[in-house]
């Protein structure tokens, strides 16, 4: 994974909503040295807990890709 990765769960989505902004407003940058890149943020829902981790890497990672500036 080229793209550090935030999965959040258990909050409300004001809380949510405050954890993303706080973590964009932070800076903080991550991954493959040299290529570091501010983290995805993905919230746990109920609809893809039966998926495995690999699945949900995979699709947050595409999701990520596809919306990418150019």
């Amino acid at each position: 994974m080229k793209v550090p990765l935030v999965l959040i769960s258990g909050l409300t989505p004001v809380q949510v909503s405050g954890c993303v902004k706080a973590i964009v407003g932070s800076g903080i940058k991550g991954g493959v040295p040299g290529a570091e890149a501010a983290p995805m943020c993905a919230i746990a829902v109920p609809k893809a807990l039966d998926k495995s981790m690999a699945q949900l890497i995979d699709e947050l990672c595409g999701d990520h890709m596809a919306n990418a500036p150019p």
